[in-house]
């Protein structure tokens, strides 16, 4: 098992293998000596433990990335006949079936003490993420003073995700956090530490 998927990675570009690596990594991890047993050995039980045994660590969505990139290594196993069956095969859509986890949201204390207690740029950075509309984390991080047009009272955005153009009005409580930002501006980035982080990753946000 360990020998077929450090190769199966290893064969990726670099995106997929930091998608799926970690994957991979958890999964050798959770089969401790079985590792070196054969790929074909695997079964049914042991993919479903995985997944039950993640489900307690992590989120549910996370759990589901790590069995699509499983079951496609183990797909890729069964096309070049290297195994008969995919033992992730299912394993996914039971899950998300037997998953009824609920998730409250914040309340106002819980969000007031967030940012209260956050440290660096990050108290700043999820009040633009939250005032600019929920963007995503590596919009937030590489954004420029360029984009922000304070009297024209808008920021412009290209999401990283879509590429889809956006032009976000600056209210009240975002135009104090470009206020109080500016103040002590040292680059071209509203949040520069995150900026270099996001750069230093290969333009990847997994480092922030």
């Amino acid at each position: 098992v360990n020998v077929y998927l450090k190769e199966f990675l290893s064969a990726r570009n670099q995106k997929a293998q930091e998608r799926d690596g970690k994957a991979i990594n958890q999964f050798l991890d959770y089969l401790g000596e079985r590792k070196t047993a054969p790929l074909g050995s695997i079964t049914k039980i042991e993919t479903e433990g995985f997944a039950l045994h993640e489900l307690e660590r992590v989120a549910s969505g996370t759990v589901g990335r790590y069995l699509r990139s499983l079951s496609f290594a183990f797909n890729q196993a069964v096309s070049h006949e290297i195994i008969q069956r995919n033992p992730f095969k299912g394993v996914l859509s039971r899950i998300e079936k037997d998953d009824k986890q609920e998730k409250d949201s914040f309340t106002p204390e819980q969000v007031r003490r967030l940012l209260k207690v956050l440290p660096g740029e990050w108290s700043d950075m999820v009040r633009v993420c939250l005032y600019t509309g929920g963007q995503r984390l590596g919009d937030i991080a590489r954004l420029k003073w360029e984009q922000v047009n304070m009297a024209g009272g808008f920021v412009a955005m290209t999401t990283e995700k879509t590429r889809r153009k956006m032009s976000t009005p600056i209210i009240t409580p975002l135009k104090d956090v470009f206020v109080r930002r500016e103040k002590s501006r040292v680059s071209e980035y509203v949040f520069p530490i995150a900026a270099m982080k996001y750069a230093q990753a290969g333009d990847a946000s997994r480092t922030l």
